[in-house]
């Protein structure tokens, strides 16, 4: 009987996860709870720096899961129970209907190993209602901006937000990440690249569009990273380090008002468009999670690593490994990286018995 390898989540860390351990000859069970594999990387349009069509990255690798003859793939699934120990978890699934007349069905197996893969949720903006999210049309999130870009280059339509094509746009970073008032101190690492993309994306939609990113700090440690940030500022897009305070309408536009934080005075612009760079956060259910599979989760609420340094991808619990962005905010990159040294230590710990 080949060795077995429970994959929870099915974003590109699940993914990553499950083809390299099946590509070294070990079964796997992928679990994912909707009805399609790709997570939050199926939801963005380009990837950064060379803003590269992320679905053309994605796409292949779910096709190659689906085919994979060692990697068993359920969709619409749920871990209900896990029992047991390393090298011999008992694992109940519960398959979801998904349609009325069918009827969920129970399905167990035994895994040898667990790869956590759950991923992360976006920060509610509701949470900061001085932005006025959910109250003004024009003030969105970047996802939700992407998703307008890729719908109107599908369509060949102009983007319109509330009806009317945006001139002055305004970025805001930080969005619920190093803010003590949502108690979220870290930081979720791309919210800085994103904006640089989403930015790039409008001023090559219009050269007559104003972007203005209002910043505490720009982080930009990855390779290309620096080039990307030169080049979007070369098309124009001025960044202004400054706290965002409140968000309001007079007439028909939007009014931000902010401390600069260089020049320490209070000011205000004007825009049509607010996006909002809406930082990571854990999964809602992964409470849920630690007590199912009974890991430890560090202070930020995320999965906790075994020793940050020594070993970043194991958890607090023999044979049970951790894989993206559910022990922390990463890029794709970092995250597909992560994902194999994640499988890669589940293999080594099948040959270390």
């Amino acid at each position: 009987m080949k060795n077995s390898v429970l994959v929870i989540g099915g974003g590109i860390a699940g993914i990553q996860a499950s083809l390299d351990i099946a590509n070294a000859g070990f079964e796997v069970y992928l679990v994912e709870k909707e009805l399609s594999l790709g997570g939050h990387m199926a939801e963005i349009d380009e990837t950064f720096p060379n803003c590269e069509s992320a679905m053309s990255m994605l796409a292949p690798k779910i096709k190659e899961v689906e085919d994979h003859r060692s990697i068993k793939l359920l969709t619409y699934c749920e871990v209900i129970q896990v029992g047991g120990s390393a090298r011999n978890f008992d694992v109940e699934v519960k398959r979801k209907s998904q349609y009325s007349g069918q009827k969920e069905e129970m399905l167990e197996f035994r895994s040898e190993a667990i790869i956590v893969a759950t991923g992360y949720d976006q920060f509610d903006p509701h949470l900061k209602p001085e932005y006025g999210y959910g109250i003004y049309p024009n003030v969105i999130t970047g996802l939700e901006l992407e998703r307008l870009c890729s719908t109107s280059r599908q369509t060949g339509e102009k983007l319109l937000i509330n009806g009317q094509e945006p001139r002055d746009i305004i970025f805001i970073q930080c969005v619920g990440s190093r803010d003590q008032t949502v108690v979220n101190p870290y930081c979720s690492k791309v919210c800085c690249m994103n904006t640089m993309k989403q930015a790039h994306i409008m001023k090559g939609k219009s050269t007559d569009v104003n972007v203005t990113v209002f910043y505490i700090d720009v982080r930009a440690s990855g390779k290309g990273f620096e080039e990307f940030y030169d080049e979007v500022r070369e098309e124009g897009v001025i960044y202004r380090r400054g706290n965002p305070s409140e968000i309001y309408k007079r007439s028909n536009r939007l009014i931000v008002k902010f401390e600069d934080t260089l020049l320490r005075e209070v000011d205000e612009m004007e825009a049509d468009l607010v996006v909002l760079a809406a930082g990571m956060v854990p999964r809602a259910d992964s409470d849920d999670i630690a007590r199912l599979l009974k890991i430890s989760k560090s202070p930020d609420k995320f999965f906790q690593e075994a020793h940050p340094k020594m070993r970043p991808v194991e958890s607090s619990r023999e044979g049970i490994y951790l894989a993206g962005c559910c022990q922390g905010p990463k890029d794709i990159l970092d995250t597909v990286t992560h994902a194999s040294a994640a499988a890669n230590a589940c293999i080594l710990f099948f040959f270390a018995r």
